[in-house]
């Protein structure tokens, strides 16, 4: 940490005491005042940096248990509780001018250890966090006493159970010629930012919080894991309070971290998706429900940039990867492809592997599959009957439907279920991926 020159009075006292082979245990800048880091809750931590009319920081509960306990992911954060079940809040350098502020809080001594075994993609890996570094995982208000003084802190005022920190205290940088790589829908969350150029914060560091400014003066908080990822790499979601961003343009992204207070000025401008999470599906589009159904469990994040394109046919290799991802996307057992026009790195050859396996695709003849094929009606109720498993339906015969067609199995289940309406069924017709994912949905429910 940085280290500021502590008054001359307690600068000599110390230097005596070190002559005399005594340590402070404490860094204290007058009679009583004492820095430690401390685990302050989201809330609390971001209450002094964002305007009074700025959403809160929500309380998080992470969907993937091990990210939370993960410290080259989540560092910067601590998580109260041992399952990793939340990411509580910042670990911080704090300022106490009453040592009776601390009355009751945890104290994490040198001694203190903690291990935590976690598995990632599969991976177990074991880490052990001693002294300082223990807080990770320690209740809220956890605190360590420093040994120096830090150069930037929050100040803390208690009264009773309600604490309250300060604006962080010390210097801000400002670094110009950050480019900011903006992807809507992304891999991860809904709106993705990827910084480069960030001088003093380079990917993977340790980030204590960031603070989104926009145009209008309004701030938002980020949280760990779920906003703040590999230090440079920021997003969030439409079902979170950050979310009250979009349609507007990001003017400022400052970082914190126990060492630095860097804005970085940027123009930005985060395009309003509303709340269907594509700009081009209206909440009142008849296949909007089935849409967001699909971009919440991850079936499509649209064709970029936040547009969805529903009147866009679908191909086979785009069908066979939507159905994949419904069942979600388990991993073949075989690497061998009986189609000579599947690539060994089509991005949608284990969503095929899959199909085969399953008995989803037989592929078009030939050994061929025909991904760049434009997948029609008969096809999508031939592939969704296999999908659930060819059950049997009660035979129906259906307006210009042979009753001998290939099909016509398929067709009586998907009339069953309401998938479709047998009545004026065009088998020829393309599909469109408003009308894929709206049978998808119908068929998930």
């Amino acid at each position: 940490m940085a280290i500021r020159r502590i008054r001359r009075g307690i600068g000599l006292l110390l230097c005596a005491f070190l002559l005399m082979g005594v340590l402070a245990v404490a860094a204290q800048a007058a009679d009583g005042e004492t820095y430690v880091l401390m685990n302050i809750p989201y809330g609390e931590f971001y209450a002094s940096e964002l305007n009074g009319d700025a959403p809160a920081v929500d309380g998080v509960t992470s969907a993937t248990l091990n990210k939370p306990r993960t410290g080259m992911l989540a560092g910067g954060s601590y998580h109260q509780n041992a399952d990793g079940s939340d990411i509580s809040g910042v670990i911080y350098p704090v300022l106490v001018r009453d040592p009776s502020m601390l009355e009751g809080l945890n104290r994490v001594e040198d001694s203190a250890r903690v291990e935590i075994t976690v598995v990632n993609r599969g991976k177990e890996s074991t880490t052990v966090y001693e002294g300082a570094e223990a807080l990770f995982e320690a209740p809220s208000h956890s605190y360590y006493v420093l040994s120096e003084t830090p150069a930037y802190y929050k100040e803390l005022s208690r009264t009773g159970d309600s604490f309250a920190f300060s604006a962080v205290k010390g210097e801000v940088a400002s670094v110009d010629g950050v480019t900011a790589a903006l992807t809507l829908g992304g891999r991860h969350t809904d709106v993705e930012i990827v910084l480069e150029n960030t001088a003093g914060i380079e990917s993977g560091a340790q980030v204590s919080g960031v603070v989104l400014t926009a145009s209008d003066g309004s701030r938002y908080g980020l949280r760990h894991v779920y906003n703040i990822w590999r230090g440079t790499e920021l997003g969030w979601n439409l079902d979170e309070a950050l979310a009250a961003i979009d349609g507007k343009t990001i003017t400022n992204i400052r970082y914190y971290t126990e060492s630095a207070v860097i804005d970085y000025p940027v123009s930005l401008p985060i395009a309003d998706l509303g709340s269907t999470g594509f700009s081009d599906i209206p909440k009142d589009a008849d296949y909007a429900e089935a849409v967001i159904w699909a971009r919440k469990n991850r079936i499509t994040n649209g064709t970029g940039n936040g547009i969805f394109s529903p009147d866009l046919t679908v191909d086979r290799a785009t069908l066979i990867a939507f159905l994949w991802k419904q069942a979600g996307q388990p991993r073949p057992e075989g690497e061998t492809s009986p189609f000579a026009d599947v690539a060994e790195d089509a991005w949608y050859r284990n969503a095929v592997l899959w199909a085969v396996e399953t008995g989803v695709t037989d592929g078009t003849g030939g050994g061929s599959f025909s991904p760049r094929e434009t997948v029609d009606m008969a096809q999508i109720v031939g592939f969704l009957w296999k999908a659930a498993g060819s059950p049997e339906a009660a035979e129906q015969s259906f307006p210009g439907v042979p009753a001998e067609a290939w099909y016509a199995p398929a067709l009586a289940w998907a009339a069953e279920k309401g998938l479709v309406s047998g009545e004026g069924f065009a088998p020829a017709a393309p599909c469109t991926r408003a009308e894929i994912v709206s049978l998808l949905y119908r068929a998930a429910n």
